[in-house]
């Protein structure tokens, strides 16, 4: 007769009792067996934070000269040192004004074909840039994502908030170079300079009669 032993499948190994293994050593072999797998599992999770490191450091490799900012492939970094040189290589055929990227210059000629590729879902109204239809959508939903964090207080537009923190800075920042009043906002200021204005040409009208 075949040994039962002999019976196992190929390369499997078959499982058999030892009476010497005692319960004490079976925990420490499992014990041991614990503390390889958490030991590797450790290693694995350091060589892959180097890998990710090594990754990132990789892919930021273009340096600006000027502020040290980095950048993942070259061209990203020639369209940033136009923000330094002031370069503007391209120019619109129709008026003649430049800007330092092509994506610039096509929202800029959509000023003169008319087109309006973003419109409102809700209100059909058309728009040439997308942040500018976002800005607009706020409208309708009343989502105010820019917050004053001295008040609370907020905004639809950003530059809606950096006109509202100078009033938390200086109550009064713009002020008439010819009487010296001050005002919370450049409109108002706008508004009393061309009121003054106004009432000099009527005084001067006044004059030559």
């Amino acid at each position: 007769t075949v040994p039962q032993s002999s019976l196992a499948a190929p390369g499997r190994r078959e499982i058999q009792w030892n009476p010497q293994l005692t319960p004490t050593h079976t925990n420490q072999v499992a014990g041991k067996s614990l503390a390889q797998n958490v030991a590797s599992q450790s290693l694995s999770v350091l060589r892959n934070m180097k890998l990710h490191n090594l990754r990132n450091s990789a892919a930021k490799r273009f340096g600006c000269l000027q502020c040290g900012k980095s950048f993942r492939c070259f061209s990203q970094l020639e369209i940033h040192q136009r923000s330094h040189t002031g370069e503007k290589p391209f120019r619109c055929t129709l008026c003649g004004k430049r800007y330092a990227q092509k994506g610039h210059l096509y929202t800029h000629q959509r000023t003169h074909t008319g087109e309006k590729p973003y419109r409102c879902p809700i209100c059909g109204k058309g728009f040439i840039q997308k942040c500018t239809l976002d800005m607009h959508q706020r409208t309708h939903t009343g989502e105010k994502p820019f917050v004053c964090v001295k008040c609370g207080k907020g905004f639809t537009k950003n530059c809606n908030l950096k006109k509202h923190l100078a009033v938390h800075l200086d109550p009064m920042p713009f002020s008439c170079s010819v009487c010296g009043k001050r005002f919370a906002q450049k409109t108002y200021l706008k508004l009393h300079q061309r009121h003054k204005r106004l009432n000099y040409i009527l005084f001067c009208t006044e004059l030559s009669y």
